[in-house]
């Protein structure tokens, strides 16, 4: 499972092409299921079943559609790259794209998050968590929805301040957006509404999407959804979001087929158990929580028998420390085993430097807590990357005994 930019270079290289978007839907979905080794549907059901996947889709599918957009009606989008309050350059405006928080949307009510993603966590730490208006975009481009178009331009003059600084943008922030001024405004950037409009319509998800479930979740193509995925400057829906969740997904198909019974970490009543990914029955009635986790490849090692396997065992997010809410390291407490999944291509690599039958299928290693490495300065957290030499973790392999102690569905 590559990096996004790795994958990108050996695409173009392949295909002799300059932009990954000149290859058809098709062929960018093959590629991305071959360097995940699942297949269409489990691609599918990993962008559409996972709210942090499905999240980050739809913020940079917004992206991808508006350039579209405004391409078909016969105007240029100048892309902004990197963390700025400013996404695109229309006619000389600058615009920040937001997608609704949906939680927060409701009939005719809409809210956008305006805050640095970078940074500081909270206005606890400090009220640069909230964007100066001064610094903002000339013009907040909300979606609120795809069919029919609905789009607001709100000038940053219109949103609103902090409480308790005025100076800064509020974030969260709701408007009404059924009576908006700014409501399909195109005017406000110097575009015509009626070939922006127009231009929609050539844009919406249809019947024989190959994505069906992620295109109907998010409202566009499955073509624009693979285009934002395979966008250079979002490299990290694909590093950060999209690789993690793969292992997840095939090891509960995994189950599935098994027909072991899965169990919802939210069901026990312990500290932290969100921090689990599922929870499976023992026989005996207890509830075992699991955290799985791929292969962090560039930590591997190939070096014959004491070829080692790295695996990263931290949250995306936080500092190294030991602070309840900020730290990105686990706790020991906040659940019961390690699943490692290695998958078939790097399995048959491990294979090959051990001298055994090369057998190039997904992996699962189930380790307790207790056999990993704690962090150095806090023994009550996991150490965030865990080492093993493949040898050595063959005791922990997932196979019909470890299958055996699980309860199957009725």
């Amino acid at each position: 499972m590559g990096h996004m930019l790795d994958i990108l270079r050996e695409t173009k290289a392949q295909y002799k092409v300059d932009d990954s978007t000149k290859l058809s839907a098709l062929e960018k979905l093959e590629i991305l299921c071959k360097a995940l080794q699942i297949t269409p549907n489990q691609f599918d059901h990993l962008l559409s079943d996972y709210s942090p996947v499905l999240r980050t889709i739809r913020g940079h599918a917004f992206e991808s559609f508006f350039d579209l957009l405004l391409e078909a009606a016969g105007y240029q989008v100048q892309i902004v790259g990197g963390d700025d309050a400013v996404d695109r350059v229309v006619n000389g405006h600058t615009l920040q794209l937001k997608t609704p928080t949906v939680a927060e949307s409701k009939g005719k009510i809409v809210s956008y998050k305006t805050h640095k993603t970078h940074g500081a966590k909270s206005e606890l730490e400090s009220i640069e968590y909230y964007h100066a208006v001064s610094e903002f975009a000339d013009f907040l481009v909300g979606l609120v929805s795809y069919q029919p178009l609905q789009i607001l331009l709100l000038r940053r003059e219109e949103l609103p301040t902090h409480p308790l600084d005025a100076r800064r943008i509020a974030s969260p922030f709701k408007v009404n957006w059924a009576n908006h001024s700014g409501l399909n405004a195109f005017e406000r950037i110097g575009l015509d509404r009626a070939r922006i409009e127009n231009a929609a319509r050539l844009l919406a998800h249809q019947q024989n999407e190959i994505l069906p479930l992620t295109a109907q979740a998010v409202g566009v193509t499955s073509e624009i959804i693979l285009n934002a995925i395979m966008r250079e400057e979002n490299f990290r829906i694909w590093d950060m979001s999209i690789r993690g969740f793969a292992s997840e997904v095939v090891f509960k198909d995994f189950l599935e087929k098994a027909n072991i019974k899965l169990g919802e970490s939210k069901s026990i009543a312990r500290p932290r158990a969100d921090k689990a990914d599922l929870g499976l029955w023992n026989k005996d009635g207890t509830l075992r929580l699991f955290q799985i986790k791929g292969v962090s490849v560039r930590g591997c090692r190939f070096r014959g028998i004491e070829s080692i396997v790295d695996v990263e065992t931290q949250l995306t997010r936080g500092r190294i420390n030991d602070h309840p809410t900020q730290s990105r390291m686990y706790l020991t407490t906040d659940w019961d085993y390690l699943l490692l999944v290695i998958t078939p291509e790097l399995a048959e690599r491990y294979q090959k430097e051990i001298n055994a039958p090369a057998n190039p299928e997904w992996e699962f290693y189930s380790i307790p807590v207790s056999k990993l490495v704690t962090h150095p300065n806090y023994s009550n957290r996991v150490k965030p990357h865990q080492n093993f030499r493949y040898v050595d973790l063959q005791i922990y392999r997932v196979g019909t005994e470890w299958l055996a102690q699980w309860q199957s569905k009725e």
